[in-house]
């Protein structure tokens, strides 16, 4: 059982860079990636994240990755969709499968502050998750 709790915080100086516009049928797979500069991913305490907002809807959580390569998804996603990260590269891909119509929406990367603690089975209690 993984335990997030939000506070939200702003970071400047950092800019994330992604494609302007990718066009898929439902069924297809989804291969969105955003390079990130102003920091690394391998900065001992940050997370990024994938977020999307279907027209005329509110934004909608897709999932988010850490530096720890720890990663969380929505559960209303039905595990359809995941994100991996290149270090070296400071890019990070946002993976789906099995594309529904209702995937149609405009999808945003973010990158969350060191203000999240997480816990889980597999983490140390006091180990802290950037968000």
């Amino acid at each position: 059982l993984k335990e997030y709790f939000f506070f939200p915080d702003v970071e400047c100086n950092v800019e994330l860079t992604q494609p302007t516009s990718v066009m898929k049928q439902p069924g297809d797979t989804l291969s969105l990636s955003c390079k990130e500069s102003g920091y690394s991913l391998s900065d001992g305490c940050c997370c990024t994240g994938w977020i999307r907002q279907q027209a005329g809807k509110s934004l909608e959580w897709v999932g988010i990755i850490c530096y720890d390569d720890s990663t969380a998804y929505n559960s209303k996603l039905n595990n359809r969709f995941s994100i991996s990260q290149v270090k070296s590269s400071n890019t990070l891909t946002l993976h789906g499968n099995r594309l529904q119509t209702e995937d149609a929406a405009v999808y945003y990367c973010a990158r969350l502050r060191p203000t999240v603690v997480k816990t889980s089975s597999s983490l140390n209690k006091n180990s802290a998750c950037c968000i």
